[in-house]
């Protein structure tokens, strides 16, 4: 699903509103592969 990722990331923006910048990355290398 396209919007899956475009959802994700306005999440994690809006979840960590950049405190977690290293958990974010680490989770996204993750899942992006």
């Amino acid at each position: 699903m396209p919007d899956g990722k475009e959802k994700a990331k306005e999440y994690v923006i809006k979840s960590t509103k950049g405190k977690d910048i290293k958990l974010i990355s680490l989770w996204f290398t993750d899942i992006l592969g």
